[in-house]
């Protein structure tokens, strides 16, 4: 039997209000969070993305197909990684550096450039936070309508949540410190 949205509405709306209410405290700022704000997105990409499509590259799947214009997404893989990776682990982007060309740096801006703009000179690709920040509520919108219409999806869905709520102690010396 298909698991009903009713089953799951809960912990999706929930998760949803918590990303993009934490967002929206970012980016309804004039100035500043910029990396707060991206690093916040690609996070709530790798969260929904695992979701969404059951793997461990549901992260960028979802950053491709959700957040990309179609020009940009055969290059979503290093976008995604270089934002991702970049601030989570070093909290700045990585350059993306390019076969016999010069590296791209990439740079997050907070409103005044366009996104996604290049600037050749200095080999920059411009992020607008705030219009990644639209795009990801864009994507919370269309990933509940296909959550609303394919079953495959709630159950995924359902399992996902179920196995990440948990942390399951193994080792024995750990459980005996859990239980002193």
């Amino acid at each position: 039997m298909a698991v009903a949205f009713e089953t799951i509405a809960e912990s999706f709306r929930r998760l949803r209000k918590f990303v993009l209410h934490d967002l929206e405290l970012i980016v309804s700022e004039a100035t500043g969070g910029n990396y707060a704000a991206v690093l916040l997105v690609t996070s709530a990409c790798e969260a929904l993305g695992r979701l969404r499509f059951g793997t461990k590259s549901g992260g960028n799947l979802l950053f491709r197909d959700y957040l990309l214009p179609n020009d940009w997404q055969p290059v979503a893989g290093h976008l995604y990684d270089a934002l991702r990776n970049g601030l989570a682990h070093g909290y700045a982007a990585k350059t993306i550096v390019q076969v016999g060309d010069r590296p791209v740096e990439l740079v997050i801006s907070w409103r005044e450039k366009e996104h996604l703009s290049f600037a050749a000179e200095q080999s920059q690709l411009f992020v607008n936070v705030q219009v990644l920040a639209e795009a990801l509520g864009e994507a919370f919108d269309r990933y509940e309508k296909e959550l609303r219409s394919r079953p495959e999806l709630r159950e995924r869905y359902r399992r996902w949540v179920r196995k990440k709520a948990e942390v399951h102690v193994t080792r024995p010396r750990d459980q005996e410190v859990w239980h002193q």
